[in-house]
């Protein structure tokens, strides 16, 4: 998994919108990189404050 910290992370601009359009277009094409895998969140209605 990549960290972007900056808009110069994603490298050229050009590339990175194309990966978005072909992702966009054909949702189910890179299916298999989430396979098996799973996220959690958690959500709390109330703010807790931390110790």
């Amino acid at each position: 998994m990549h960290t972007f910290i900056n808009v110069e992370d994603i490298g050229p601009l050009d590339k990175a919108l194309a990966e978005a359009f072909e992702i966009k277009n054909d949702r189910f094409k890179y299916q298999h990189l989430g396979k098996n895998k799973t996220l959690m969140m958690i959500f709390f209605n109330k703010p807790r404050r931390l110790p």
